[in-house]
Formats: structure tokens, sequence, C-alpha cells
């Protein structure tokens, strides 16, 4: 990862956790390589969020994940977190299906702008 981009990734979640609590969990194979990460908040409204989570390739399906993502949850839970959420790509069903065995269901969809702002706007249709 581009050095300025985990930068900015981890002032993101340290303001994200300011007032919170802010929860990395980090596997590491045997040789020391790091194979997998799970970086958890909660805010001081006790929100609970799984904020970042990746598992490199040749390690998944073997647990890890769902380790984490148990880990995770259990120190929301021991942190006072009222409730818990996770924000997944919409094309990421492997993600998805992960979550929903943890009870996590899509509650909203957040939507994105594919084309460059300033491109061609549908007419209104009442008029």
């Amino acid at each position: 990862m581009d050095k300025a981009i985990f930068e900015a990734r981890k002032q993101e979640l340290l303001s994200k956790s300011e007032g919170g609590d802010l929860r990395v969990e980090i596997v590491r194979a045997s040789n020391g390589e790091l194979v997998a990460y799970c970086a958890s908040s909660v805010s001081k409204e006790h929100c609970g969020e799984i904020d970042s989570m990746f598992v490199l390739p040749p390690w998944r399906g073997q647990g890890i994940g769902t380790d984490l993502i148990r880990h995770a949850i259990l120190w929301m839970d021991e942190m006072g977190s009222v409730r818990k959420q996770v924000v997944v790509a919409w094309a990421n069903t492997y993600a998805l299906d992960l979550y929903a065995k943890f009870g996590f269901i899509p509650r909203a969809i957040t939507m994105q702008q594919a084309e460059p702002s300033g491109a061609a706007i549908p007419a209104s249709r009442d008029g």
C-alpha cells in the first residue's frame, strides 16, 4: 500500500475513534509474513464498526476472516457497543455472505455517481 494512502487511512481511523476506541488485530504466518488484519472502532456514541479487514488471497478460506470478525464483535460487545456495522462493496459477494453469517444485513445502499460530474443529466419526468 502506498505510504501516503496508508497515512491518510490511519488518520481517518484515528479521528473516527476520537472519544471512542480503536482496535487493530494482525495475523501473521509462522514465518512472520503479515497475512491478514482487521481494524475495528467503537465511537463515543457506542456504535461499533468493522472499519477495514483484509486477508491475503492464498490465506482465504481457512477461517481467518471468520475469526477476525468474531474477535471484533466480541471486543465491540466488551466496549459497550449498542449497534454494529460494516460497509461492504456491493459486488463483494464473498464478504457479504461472510458478514451475513454474523447477522449483518443490508440496511441502506449508498450510491456513487459513476460518471464524472457534469455528465449528461436525464430530463425530468414531469416536464
